[in-house]
């Protein structure tokens, strides 16, 4: 048994009309489907008795769209049922089918209504019964934690949930909650004030401003300086091109690091012309100081001459500084004053 044989011995109707020519499958399908049928007592009656008639029955269908739901309706009995109604009442047909096909989609859209309706009652009432169970679960769970933590009956475990004792433990604990927060704050206050005692007063940054004043680019001091022979050759040469030796008053106080800079550096250089004035050369003063003040660094030597202003044993030199021992010699030398006469 092949295709042909099925398709021209099983639905010749079908290929006598040339219909589904372009679709083999469908002329298959139903070639199967009548073969079976043959077989088959109970599909057996819906056959013609000599197979000359399209055991295909026509039925009309409508399609209906009720609230975004495709439906496909069966109007064909209905259909004819109107229309023989609408010849014997002598009224037209079409306005039967018409009416018909109106009456079935409003008859559609009600029962998807009332589907749609059922089904968010029954969700609705399946909430709440969960909602319910839930609750009547932790109550009944509050009521057996109750008796097997204090004793007794159901009766007194009652008892212990009456809303005025509840609503006093409730006060009770927002009171020593209360309480201590206050205690909080209160530690808190105290360690702020313990911190602002131990904090110095903040200085006022306007008192120790100095007045900026019109100085030449040339007399300017060299930052990070890292020996005693390049102190020296600040004071005497300079790094700008003006020695520090020569600076006028408003060159030296010309702004606030300035100021603080050259009197920290003055104190060295003093000690150094003291040397220098007494016959010393620059680098002979300079491994003096070295021995006895034991660094070569600026920064650590302006420190412990400041350290020595407050020693009364140690002796002034004519600068009007107090030097070590080793440092300070007999008489001042042949200019008398170890600046020069530059500074008094």
């Amino acid at each position: 048994m092949d295709d042909n044989w099925l398709m021209f011995s099983c639905i010749p109707n079908i290929m006598d009309s040339n219909r589904f020519q372009t679709d083999s499958r469908i002329r298959k399908v139903l070639g199967l489907a009548t073969l079976w049928a043959c077989f088959d007592p109970a599909a057996s009656e819906y056959l013609p008795p000599d197979f000359n008639e399209n055991p295909v029955e026509k039925v009309s269908i409508k399609v209906v769209v009720v609230n975004r739901s495709l439906d496909i309706v069966d109007v064909g009995n209905q259909q004819q049922e109107a229309a023989a109604a609408g010849v014997a009442n002598g009224n037209n047909g079409n306005n039967a089918n018409g009416a018909n096909g109106n009456d079935m989609e409003t008859l559609v859209g009600y029962v998807r209504r009332l589907e749609q309706t059922n089904q968010e009652q029954l969700q609705a009432i399946r909430a709440q019964q969960a909602t319910d169970r839930q609750w009547m679960k932790a109550q009944f769970d509050r009521v057996v934690n109750n008796q097997r933590r204090f004793g007794g009956t159901i009766e007194s475990a009652f008892q212990r949930q009456d809303p005025g004792r509840q609503a006093r433990n409730r006060q009770h604990e927002l009171d020593e909650r209360e309480v201590e927060q206050q205690e909080q704050e209160e530690q808190q206050q105290q360690q702020q004030q313990q911190q602002q005692q131990q904090q110095p007063a903040a200085r006022n940054p306007a008192a120790r401003r100095t007045r900026t004043r019109n100085v030449p680019a040339t007399a300017q001091m060299k930052k990070n300086l890292r020996s005693l022979m390049e102190l020296w050759v600040e004071w005497s040469v300079g790094y700008f091109g003006k020695a520090a030796k020569d600076f006028t008053n408003d060159e030296r106080n010309k702004d606030g690091p300035t100021k603080q800079m050259y009197m920290r550096r003055l104190k060295i250089w003093k000690v150094q012309a003291y040397l220098v004035a007494n016959g010393h050369t620059i680098e002979a003063a300079n491994e003096k100081i070295k021995t006895y003040y034991y660094t070569d660094s600026p920064t650590t030597l302006s420190g412990a001459i400041k350290r020595d202003q407050r020693n009364p044993e140690l002796r002034f030199i004519p600068s009007g500084i107090r030097v070590r021992n080793g440092i300070h010699l007999n008489g001042n030398g042949p200019l008398g004053n170890d600046l020069g006469g530059i500074l008094a």
